[in-house]
């Protein structure tokens, strides 16, 4: 069986893409005000990650993303009652 092993170097940036991750949907910075919409640009870090550090980072980076706005979600839900 021949795994491949995460080194250092790989979980530190993946620590570093998500922190961007974290600041860009937490934030004004992640969004773009538009007349009709509000893009956002979260996905981006979790492009880049998924492309430069393979699916497994991409994976991660795409559950972190999702995070903040299923807990904002389900915080804006139970407020209710």
């Amino acid at each position: 069986m021949n795994s491949k092993k995460h080194d250092t170097r790989w979980m530190v940036s993946v620590a570093l893409m998500a922190a961007i991750v974290i600041v860009l949907a937490n934030t004004p910075l992640g969004m773009i005000q538009l007349p009709i919409i509000k893009a956002t640009t979260v996905h981006i870090p979790v492009i880049i990650g998924a492309i430069v550090l393979g699916p497994t980072a991409g994976a991660i980076l795409g559950g972190d993303s999702q995070l903040p706005p299923d807990m904002q979600a389900l915080i804006d839900k139970w407020r209710k009652y």
